[in-house]
């Protein structure tokens, strides 16, 4: 709400002040973590947006802290097909450094899962992995 976000601003200074932290794990410095999670998107348009890759690649950055690095936002995409025309763009695929693999009856979609996370686990183990 504007009244909520206007609570911040400073009028003397013209600028929004920083929250006071409401836990403790804050108070001691620790940087907030946002979380996005985007669910059953496919096939729409907001999936072909150029800002959406943009923001697949930027995402560890955002957020810039004062003392350095930055609070980022982790990105959770659940999605019914990992290779589908209307689904996961290739540039969101190729950055992923986690995934959950639920039962597919579509060899073929396994082995292009298997295929872009070859790098980091061995085929066999891979495969025994997920049986």
């Amino acid at each position: 709400k504007d009244e909520l976000l206007m609570e911040m601003y400073d009028y003397s200074s013209n600028e929004f002040r920083m929250p006071k932290p409401k836990y403790e794990c804050y108070k001691k410095g620790k940087p907030p973590t946002i979380f996005l999670l985007q669910d059953d998107c496919m096939a729409t348009k907001y999936m072909t947006d150029r800002l959406l890759t943009n923001l697949v690649i930027k995402h560890r950055h955002l957020g810039q802290l004062p003392t350095g690095g930055a609070v980022g936002l982790t990105l959770l995409f659940t999605i019914q097909s990992y290779k589908a025309t209307s689904g996961l763009p290739k540039p969101i695929r190729n950055n992923a450094t986690g995934i959950a693999i639920f039962r597919t009856r579509d060899k073929s979609e396994f082995k292009a899962i298997q295929e872009s996370f070859g790098s980091e686990v061995d085929e066999e183990v891979f495969a025994e992995l997920y049986e």
